[in-house]
């Protein structure tokens, strides 16, 4: 084996061989410095080791010399063998950097090294510093079993470690076949109509349930897959017509133009003057307050019609454009009651099968008309008076 003659000298700080000492006799420590030392000793190997073997090796044994030099030098072949000592250190190449024994190159090396020792130092203190302490954890609403007893009922060694019982859940029942069908809605039609004069009472003098049996008979011969099961007058006179179980949706209203035309001879005065009745899907609708807004009262005008204040929402709101309204809108007060320069609430009501529309107005705030901006808010319904038994004969005279 080649061998240093003994006038060579290569000194390692006492410090530094402490350090790697250290560092080898804990692996953690090694794992963490590794990249630093390997820095460090490669190029203690290639600029110190290097340049005295290149001037001062003596061949004492051709196969080891001839391996080192070639492994320095990076000249390393995959076919050459290393001696049995080496072998199980060298895996691949090593790429030297010509030697340069210049003072400028000396003093970058002893601060390349320096650099790279103190790396090694810093990165050993961090191992070494004391880890702080964590908050104590807060208690659980429902405590977790622990690998250890508590110390006051210490169990048996025997015993096992047993977890929390699970709060049971509520059993869940089966709704009943009763419950269920309430739940159903049937599918039914709202029939309106105008009157010549829209502010006279209707001579209605048929009561729901004469109205329903006088449906069923028409409809026994004309459409016998659809039975009526109610009817509803409204307070603005329209009739909301209910489907009997067994009638789809579909049938009713295929049927809707026979109901019309029933209805407006049945419900007609004179039967040489039919009503004009239209019938269409009962549709669910909502309802939604603008809050104020001008009435437009003054000593030469009155409140703003319905119509007018239709254009204007239409007009300065696109994304009110987009409703199916169910009426035009109204003002929540009779429109000869407001004062002059007076504000109040509009009433808009339009058609809303998932309850989707409303909440998309609410959540946009605001509406604008006749140059004000009103907020927006939900319709509360309030409860209405109990009628007469001769409004329930009658029916609703006064529409809205």
């Amino acid at each position: 084996m080649a061998s240093l003659p003994p006038t060579t000298t290569i000194s390692i700080p006492p410090s530094t061989l402490k350090l790697i000492e250290a560092i080898f006799q804990k692996p953690a420590h090694l794992k963490a410095v590794f990249p630093h030392l390997t820095e460090y000793l490669c190029q203690f190997l290639s600029d110190v080791v290097e340049p005295i073997l290149f001037t001062n090796m003596k061949t004492t044994d051709d196969n080891d010399a001839t391996f080192l030099t070639d492994a320095l030098k990076g000249e390393l072949s995959r076919d050459t063998a290393a001696p049995d000592y080496l072998s199980p250190y060298v895996e691949d190449t090593i790429q030297p950097t010509p030697p340069d024994t210049s003072a400028t190159k000396v003093d970058e090396l002893k601060a390349s090294m320096d650099e790279q020792l103190a790396a090694i130092r810093a990165t050993l203190a961090s191992l070494t510093a004391p880890s702080p302490v964590p908050p104590p954890a807060k208690p659980s609403a429902q405590p977790t079993p622990k690998p250890t007893p508590p110390p006051r009922a210490p169990p048996k060694a025997s015993a096992p470690v047993t977890k929390a019982p699970k709060p049971t859940p509520a059993p869940t029942t089966t709704p009943s076949y009763a419950s269920a069908t309430r739940k159903l809605v049937r599918p039914s039609l709202i029939v309106t109509w105008k009157h010549s004069d829209e502010m006279a009472p209707l001579a209605i003098r048929h009561s729901p349930s004469a109205v329903c049996a006088h449906l069923n008979t028409a409809l026994e011969t004309a459409h016998p897959q659809v039975t009526l099961s109610a009817m509803r007058w409204t307070k603005n006179n329209n009739l909301v017509v209910t489907a009997g179980p067994d009638t789809t949706a579909h049938h009713l209203t295929s049927a809707s133009t026979f109901i019309s035309d029933t209805l407006s001879s049945f419900l007609s005065t004179s039967a040489d003057t039919p009503l004009p009745v239209s019938a269409k899907e009962n549709v669910r609708w909502s309802r939604l307050l603008i809050n104020n807004i001008p009435t437009g009262v003054s000593a030469t005008h009155g409140a703003y019609s319905p119509q007018e204040c239709q254009d204007t929402l239409a007009r300065d709101n696109p994304v009110y454009r987009s409703l199916r309204l169910a009426r035009l809108p109204s003002w929540v007060k009779r429109p000869d009651g407001y004062a002059a320069g007076s504000s109040s609430s509009l009433v808009v009501t339009f058609e809303d099968p998932s309850g989707v529309a409303l909440q998309d107005l609410l959540a946009h705030g605001s509406l604008f008309a006749f140059g004000q901006e009103g907020h927006l808010r939900r319709w509360k319904q309030r409860p209405r008076a109990k009628a007469s038994s001769s409004s329930i004969s009658n029916g609703p005279s006064k529409p809205t």
